[in-house]
């Protein structure tokens, strides 16, 4: 897990990109949105959701830099959007699972469950998904 909290730590795109990304998180519905950008995951695992979001997003990224006929910034940003709010999703699941082991082993938390970068994150929890380039 903390191999995919790294991923989604260290994406980071161009400036517009993550502007449109972290304004359309608002909008976001997982059962209407994941149906149409990955077909047949809305019920996964939430890893694995954002497992196959980031290989279908480096793809259109490798694409934008190519400067690929094919390249749709709509798509782009849509998920990109979903990456947001999974992720979000994702880490708010596992700080609680981690909070939750915490207590219940009556321990104070160290680095190895609680990374710096979490710690400062902002309350909405996106601006660590992003940073421009």
């Amino acid at each position: 897990m903390g191999n995919l909290e790294h991923q989604l730590q260290s994406l980071c795109r161009s400036r517009l990109l993550s502007r449109a990304a972290k304004n359309g998180v608002t909008s976001y519905q997982r059962k209407r949105d994941l149906k149409r950008i990955i077909p047949g995951y809305e019920t996964s695992a939430s890893s694995a959701i954002i497992l196959k979001l980031l290989d279908n997003e480096q793809r259109f990224e490798e694409d934008r830099r190519s400067g690929s006929p094919g390249y749709s910034l709509i798509k782009h940003v849509e998920i990109l959007i979903a990456i947001a709010a999974e992720g979000q999703r994702f880490l708010t699941k596992t700080r609680s699972a981690t909070d939750k082991k915490m207590r219940l082993s009556k321990r104070e938390p160290h680095s190895e469950h609680y990374p710096i970068s979490l710690n400062y994150m902002k309350e909405s929890g996106i601006d660590s998904f992003f940073c421009a380039t």
